[in-house]
Formats: C-alpha cells, structure tokens, sequence
C-alpha cells in the first residue's frame, strides 16, 4: 500500500509498542520523582520564607531594642552621675574646710609660739620684780 508508510512486522509492532511502554514507565518514575522533589523544594522555600519573615521582623525590632539599651545605660550613667557630682561638691567643700583649718591652726600656732616666747620675756622680767621686793622687804625689816 502506497502512502500508508512503512508497515511493521508483528514482531516489530510489539517490540516498538514495548519499548514505548518502558519509556513511559520510565517517564511516568521522572515525574513522580520530579513532583517529590518539586514538593519538597516547595516545603523548603516555604520554610525559607519563614526564616525570611522573622528575620526582617528581627532586624524591625532590632533598632528599638538598641534605642532603649542605650536609653538604660544612660540613665544608668546618669544615675551615677549625680552622686559622682555630689561628692565632688562635697570633696570641694570638704577641702576647703581643710585648708580653713590649717590657715586657722597656723595662726593659732603662731599666737601660741608669740604667747610663750612673751611668757618668757614676763616671767624673767616678773621673776626680777619680786626679788627686788623681797630684797626691799628684807631690808626694810632689818
């Protein structure tokens, strides 16, 4: 028969009609196969996604978390400071009253050496008084 193409044997029909029937088995396991994975690669892109979300809700968060933990630790500072600062006024003072002090135990020491330096010019100039009266006494009663 002309223009009906090439026949095939019985034999060579079967064995085409087999081959074609493990090539589809053969494509039909590709697809299963290729359907798991797509599955799975959809799970894991799903899961990626996942990640994605939370980690731009960390990096969101994160700025605020910062802002108040230098907002903490300069109120701590600060904190800390005004007692710093109180007891720099308190040491200020304090030497003040010192150095006062040691002005005021200087003059002091001095009106103490001037006192007893003016005790013993006294004492010796008193000390020939009285035994001049004496003297005076005891020859008056001669």
């Amino acid at each position: 028969m002309p223009g009906t193409g090439p026949r095939l044997e019985p034999q060579g029909r079967a064995r085409q009609v087999g081959e074609e029937k493990q090539m589809n088995e053969e494509l039909a396991g590709q697809i299963a196969s290729l359907q798991a994975e797509e599955t799975g690669l959809w799970w894991e892109n799903a899961q990626l996604d996942c990640d994605f979300q939370q980690l731009r809700q960390r990096l969101q968060i994160l700025p605020r978390v910062q802002v108040d933990h230098v907002t903490q630790l300069q109120e701590k500072w600060h904190q800390e400071e005004v007692p710093c600062s109180e007891l720099e006024r308190e040491l200020a003072a304090a030497s003040g009253q010192v150095t006062f002090m040691q002005q005021i135990c200087s003059v002091y020491k001095q009106m103490a050496e001037a006192l007893g330096q003016h005790l013993e010019e006294n004492l010796a100039h008193h000390w020939k008084e009285i035994l001049f009266f004496e003297k005076r006494a005891q020859e008056s009663w001669m």
